[in-house]
């Protein structure tokens, strides 16, 4: 992988369900939602509201070769539209991450406001993720 970094297991991640040590500027129930929503059941709810569509069009967008980084990346939707296992997904739920798993080579269990890739990536999604955080975190995120 292009990403030298060091990541889970997906046994380490298993055992540790409650996700990343470092929560900071996690919103309290953003964090509950996420350890009881079952990855299936988001895929479902992203059907079912139009964001899988949003997905695809960001997934027609990505160009072949760039190195991607999806940060939220849930059950790994992106990567599965765009038929791109080497998509590397970031998200702090180990569920997710164990969906995602199924469509990326590389996912990781932590905070998406405190992931820093030890290799830059050439395009970085956050897509349907934001909506929860509020603005001052939005602000701090995309200022970068």
């Amino acid at each position: 992988s292009i990403y030298k970094q060091t990541t889970k297991n997906l046994a380490a991640m298993a055992s540790a369900p409650e996700g990343p040590a470092a929560m900071h500027g996690v919103p309290d129930s953003l964090r509950s939602w996420w350890s009881r929503i079952d990855p299936l059941e988001l895929t479902r709810m992203s059907e079912a509201s139009g964001r899988t569509a949003v997905i695809k069009h960001v997934a027609r967008l990505l160009q072949p070769g760039e190195r991607v980084l999806e940060l939220g990346c849930g059950p790994g939707i992106l990567a599965r539209e765009a038929e791109r296992p080497d998509i590397v997904g970031v998200d702090m739920s180990p569920a997710m991450i164990a969906e995602a798993s199924k469509h990326m080579d590389t996912a990781v269990v932590e905070n998406i406001l405190e992931y820093f890739p030890s290799d830059c990536p050439d395009t970085v999604v956050i897509c349907n993720v934001m909506e929860p955080y509020s603005e001052e975190v939005r602000r701090l995120l995309f200022s970068h």
